[in-house]
This record gives C-alpha cells, structure tokens and sequence, in this order.
C-alpha cells in the first residue's frame, strides 16, 4: 500500500522573496545552460542554486557545487527566506496549463491515399488554437520508500548511474529533497483528491505562473481528521513513479547509507555484521535499517501523487535526435527497415523547397541549408500523422542526408523480429513504439546499439531547430553530450500512456529512457522536505 506522511515542509517566505515566481525553478534536469544563468540572475535566492549549483573553476572535494547549495539552504532559513511549517501539512497542488501540441481537435488533418502523403492546404490553419486549459489535481506528501519488486511502488523507465550519483552528493550535502518526485496511483473515483478538494473550498492558495505559462496553486492542509481521511483512502493503492525514477532510487541510496552510518556508530553490541551491499555502502541493508527509526524523514521521499483518473493528466511526446550513424538516405534507411516496416515517403508540396541536400558524408554543421518555415510546417504534418494513429507500431524519421521524412508502419514480420531480438520482454513492452524504434530499428536493422544517447527534445520546433544548427560541443546542465556536428537521422515516436505504464511496472519491467513526457512538470522551490529530524 501507499503509505504517506504528512510533514512540516520548508517554504519561501513571500515577505523576503516578493514573488514566488522570482524563486522557483523547474526540475533541474530540464534546465540547460542558457537558462540556468537566466535563473541565476532572476534572483539571489532562486532554488536554482540548490537544485542545479554551477560549477566553479578551483571546485574540489570540498568546496563544489554540492557544498555551495547545502550553504544557501542554511543560509536562507537562518535569514527567514525559508521557513519551516509550523504544523504537519499534506499540500493540495494544481496545475493549470494550455500545452502546444493540445490544439482544437476539429481542424483538418493531412491525408494518405496510394501510401503518399497528401498536405491538405489547410492542414495547420489552427495549429495556434489552443484548447482550454487544462488542470492537473494531485497533492505533495511525504511517500514512504520500498524498494522496488518489493512493495506496491513501481518504476516503469530505465535509470542511469551517473544521475543517480550526482543527487545523492546533493542530498548528502543538502540533507533534504528539494523538489517533488512524480507519482501515480489508480482511484477510479478520484476518492482521494476529492477529500482534499473539499477542505480547501473557499481557501486562498499561494499562486505562482512559470515560464512556460503554467499555473502552479498549492494549499497547505494541516487538519489532522483530513490527513488522517486521506490516508485511508489511499491504503492498498499502488504508486507508479511517472518522473523523478533517479531521484527516487537515489532516495532509497540516502536511505541506506545513513542507516549504514548509524549501525557503525552504534553501541559495539548492536552492530551488525559489514558487508557490500547494492547501494555500494558498508554494512547489511536490512539489518542496518533497523537502526533506523520508522518515523525517521529519510524513510519517506516526497512525492506529488495524481490519479490516474484525473482528467488533466496528460502524457506527451519525446522526439529523439541521433547522433553518431553514418550518413543515411530515405531510401537506404527504408531499405534497412525492409520487410519489418511499410513505408511511405512525404511529398513536399509543390512550390516548396526544404533546402539542399547534404553531399554524401558532410559533416559540416555550416552547409546544412534547411528553410525553418518549410521544414517546420513538413514535421507538424508528419507528426499529426503520428500521433493520431490507431497503433504504437507507426514511426516517423527524417534523414538528414538527402532531408526527407518517411513514414513506417511495423509488419507482422516487424513483431516476429522484434520478438526474435527481445525474447525476454513481455508483450506489452514490446508493443511500445520506443520499444520498436530502439531495440527493432536502432539496435537491430541499423546495428546501432553503440552510438551516443539520442538528443531529446519536446517540442517539433526544437526538433527543426537542432536539425538545422546541429549539437553544442560538450555536457549541457542535465547531462546530455553534445557532438558538435549535426545529427543524421530523428524520429517521431508515440508516447507510453498511463495504461502501458500500469501494464508494464505490473510485470516488473521498465521502459526504454524517455518513453513519457508528463506536462506540466512538476516546480522545484513550492516545498522543500527535510530528511533531518
């Protein structure tokens, strides 16, 4: 079962900050460089500078990034720029949002006959049509922590070890979480949210709009019968984590070495045995937990839960960008596809150019001429084609060699290879359409499996953008490693949804990186939950 915890969370105090928009951040592995200096500006005390702490020239073991932040977090509540809640408190969180890529449902779509695309001359006439806005109810609390295949939370996508090392030197320091990871559970009735919509009718939330244009309203609720309601209604009820799997394995690591270092400061009577175990600190991890308090903060990870059920939880797309092929035509790339995939080529519409085509094995980021309009207007079409197909099977690539989209469509041979290739994953798994493009397309048919982490990108005018101006040398802010050159091929892939989420962390599975976007994301610097006492 879930089991959730009020806490006394730590907030900025508007009186020392003005606006919480000066302060608050999204999740630092969403903020590249540029804008980590735009947050650094924005503020003093922006929680940039916890959750994402530049690096300075002359860092060592000892002054870093990770030592800096942990300053500013002492600093600030000694200041009274953050100040811990007087009483526990579970916090009610909406988020109102208008997404691009959520447009008015009823215009025109391209058309296919023959296995051609068709444009439809308007086709986008209302791409900048929004539809209403959306809102995503859920609420902050504190999660109590299982490790995974041993309770009811279960991860569904694949974590990576460097990630997970950096946050856990950021909590050491910090010695709390600093921003919420994402959960979802099944309420069918949404039971558990309403109990919480009903006391705080008629409340004032603290109120907050980010960058991107979302509302963040968040409610402390310290009603002690409240909590206690919510806390039955979500009994038995498993979590799926939907964003934030590196930072909770790296809560299940802070777990562990802290209790390691309390069994070795215990009494010589009650210490434990040493050995090794997975987390990579001395001692037995579960002998060493029962040093540990069941009450103790670290036992817990906080969380912002959202049914499954609600209305306003939305899974968008991740595009991918690769790196590292040797250049690629359509037509050789639907010669490797052959007999797995139906593929279509995308006609340009008569009396638009896309650019020149690169010469067979240029490199050169300078000689990509590709028009932005043109080529954007051809990757909305292709993607609408996409996502609005009936099956995860359909997948979209442009080769940047002679800078054509084609269209493919897995065969029953496709299935029966890719079943051939992943013996060990179940049915679902392999259904998902990044399932399909990494381990059928990438690492099979174009026996790519060694090349660089793909470039993720969440929007179709990032997409055209990087094709256009290629990769920055270098590690941006989140990780990502950049080339320098342009890429030879991206994609288009649907999304998992929450079903195939539910299905696949049912069989013990995880999905390939990136297989959901959830938006909006979550805000970093709303509440900030102490691992202390």
């Amino acid at each position: 079962m879930a089991d959730i915890s009020a806490f006394r969370g730590i907030r900025y105090d508007l009186g020392h900050i003005g606006s919480l928009a000066n302060v608050t951040a999204p999740p630092y592995d969403v903020i590249d460089s540029g804008y980590q200096n735009i947050l650094y500006k924005r503020h003093p005390a922006n929680v940039v500078r916890l959750i994402l702490n530049r690096e300075e020239i002359g860092d060592d073991d000892q002054v870093n990034r990770y030592t800096r932040a942990a300053r500013f977090l002492r600093n600030w509540l000694r200041e009274g720029v953050l100040f811990r809640e007087a009483d526990p408190a579970v916090y009610v969180y909406h988020q109102t949002f208008s997404k691009e890529g959520y447009r008015d449902a009823s215009h025109e779509r391209p058309q296919e006959e023959d296995g051609k695309f068709l444009s439809g001359t308007g086709a986008h006439a209302t791409l900048d049509t929004p539809l209403s806005p959306w809102t995503r109810r859920g609420f902050v609390a504190r999660v109590r922590l299982e490790r995974f295949g041993e309770g009811n939370i279960y991860p569904h996508e694949e974590t990576h070890p460097k990630a997970k090392a950096d946050r856990l030197r950021l909590w050491q320091a910090c010695q709390a979480n600093l921003s919420p990871i994402f959960g979802i559970y099944p309420d069918e009735n949404n039971m558990a949210q309403e109990i919480l919509e009903t006391a705080i009718r008629g409340q004032t939330p603290i109120e907050v709009t980010d960058d991107d244009g979302t509302c963040h309203r968040l409610w402390p609720v310290t009603d002690v019968a409240v909590i206690s309601a919510l806390i039955g209604a979500m009994g038995g009820k498993p979590v799926y984590i939907a964003d934030g799997h590196h930072r909770y394995e790296t809560a299940i690591a802070y777990r562990d070495a802290l209790a390691t270092k309390m069994a070795s400061h215990a009494p010589r009577g009650k210490q434990v045995s040493a050995s090794t175990h997975d987390s990579g600190h001395p001692g037995n991890p579960i002998q060493d937990l029962q040093m540990l308090p069941p009450d103790h903060p670290a036992n817990y990870v906080l969380m912002n839960c959202v049914s499954m059920n609600d209305p306003g939880l939305v899974v968008l797309p991740t595009h991918r960008l690769f790196r590292g092929l040797p250049p690629i035509t359509a037509v050789q790339l639907a010669e490797r596809l052959g007999a797995c995939f139906h593929v279509s080529f995308w006609t340009t519409p008569p009396g638009r150019s896309v650019g020149t085509p690169l010469e067979t094995g240029d490199t050169a980021r300078d000689t990509v001429q590709i028009d932005y309009e043109s080529a954007l207007q051809d990757a909305r079409s292709v993607w609408s084609l996409v996502e609005n197909a009936t099956s995860q099977g359909r997948l979209a690539f442009y080769t940047a060699a002679d800078q054509q989209w084609i269209l493919a469509d897995i065969t029953d041979t496709g299935h029966r290879r890719l079943a051939e290739v992943a013996p060990e994953k179940s049915a679902a798994w392999r259904s998902l359409g990044v399932s399909i493009l990494h381990r059928l397309v990438i690492d099979t048919l174009l026996d790519a499996s060694t090349i660089p982490t793909p470039k993720y990108v969440r929007s179709i005018e990032d997409l055209v953008s990087s094709l256009i101006h290629g990769d920055d040398t270098g590690r941006d802010a989140t990780g990502q490693q950049g080339s320098g050159g342009h890429f030879e091929l991206a994609a288009f892939v649907m999304p998992a949804s929450v079903e195939h989420i539910r299905a696949i962390s049912n069989e013990g599975e995880r999905m390939p990186a990136k297989s959901t976007f959830f938006f909006p994301k979550v805000l970093s610097g709303l509440v900030i939950n102490p691992l202390t006492p």
